[in-house]
């Protein structure tokens, strides 16, 4: 897979087309408490089924440590309580793990998960989302803190994560070298990137402009910088929870671009593109049709009458007759826009 296919995969459809990738019985190199007490709904992992048995009962395990090693080739690095019964599974702590090649590196999946910690974790890659929190299991987020990481190979989201209730997660000393997007993070508690260096991959590695780095709100942004590795674009956080994310001063000397759905925006021009062919991830406008001032380079936004953001693209090229954006981001090129206006 090429880098920019790698960058514009989705999590929902990333597979190696083999591996099991089943809700309570995923690929997994470690799965703390993946049985309980009869099969699952999704009939359990194939050839370990008379594990599950014995007494009808949520309690799970505690306090176990699992230090040092590489984790390979896996649908899941890490995941907990995959069963979708037992809870607990708390006060786990994993230290000086390597993470290549796999789907998801870590899963949490309950909400009684308390006190979980990833220390001095460093990711080589091909990882396409680090934390997941929705995929597994209960589908249902807890309490992770996690310090120290170190990701130098190509990862495509940092987080998977809809922190509704129960406990917060907290994410400090974060180093990126390849980042396609910090993802899909929403909370409605105190979750926190704290004291962090984010290095996003850009346009040289990636070809197209990416759909927003984050999707969701919420979230307390402490002495951290976010930018991409060759500059020259703003980072787009967009949802409906904007405005409850939290900046400190140092972290707002990144270039951020803070989009707010549902909310109204402000544009150089804007233009009614339904029905306007895509091709080869460019869209062109009869000038006449565009409303406003537009110049080559400006970033052009597509969405949908209600301002929920659909994706990005740039300006190629401005004549009398035409306006062409390039570089579209996947949700862009995939046409389900209505409108685009220029930053």
């Amino acid at each position: 897979m090429s880098s920019q296919d790698f960058y514009n995969s989705v999590l929902e459809t990333y597979s190696d087309g083999q591996c099991r990738n089943s809700q309570f019985s995923p690929y997994a190199a470690i799965a703390i408490d993946p049985f309980k007490n009869e099969l699952p709904g999704d009939g359990g992992y194939p050839s370990l089924k008379s594990y599950y048995r014995g007494e009808k009962s949520q309690s799970g395990s505690t306090g176990i440590r699992v230090e040092g090693g590489t984790i390979e080739q896996f649908i899941v690095g890490v995941v907990t309580s995959p069963n979708g019964f037992t809870l607990n599974a708390e006060i786990c702590t994993f230290e000086n793990i390597t993470l290549r090649a796999c789907k998801i590196g870590f899963a949490g999946t309950q909400p009684q998960e308390k006190m979980n910690r990833i220390l001095h974790l460093k990711v080589i890659g091909p990882v396409h989302t680090l934390f997941g929190f929705a995929q597994y299991g209960r589908r249902q987020p807890g309490n992770w803190i996690i310090d120290d990481v170190e990701a130098s190979g190509e990862v495509n989201s940092l987080i998977y994560r809809f922190t509704v209730e129960y406990f917060p997660l907290y994410i400090n000393n974060l180093r990126t070298e390849s980042l396609g997007a910090i993802g899909t993070w929403q909370t409605f508690l105190s979750d926190a990137l704290t004291n962090s260096t984010i290095k996003l991959a850009g346009l040289r590695k990636r070809k197209n402009l990416p759909d927003p780095v984050l999707l969701g709100g919420g979230i307390n942004i402490v002495n951290t910088t976010i930018a991409y590795e060759d500059g020259g674009l703003p980072v787009i956080f967009a949802g409906k929870e904007m405005g409850a994310t939290r900046f400190d001063e140092q972290s707002r000397k990144s270039d951020f671009l803070i989009w707010e759905s549902f909310k109204q925006q402000k544009f150089q021009a804007s233009a009614f593109i339904r029905g306007i062919p895509i091709s080869a991830r460019t869209i062109v406008l009869k000038r006449k049709d565009v409303k406003g001032p537009v110049k080559v380079g400006a970033l052009a936004i597509f969405y949908e009458g209600n301002y929920n953001l659909k994706g990005t693209g740039i300006v190629t090229k401005v004549n009398d007759t035409e306006i062409a954006v390039g570089q579209l981001s996947e949700g862009a090129a995939k046409g389900k826009a209505n409108w685009l206006g220029f930053m």
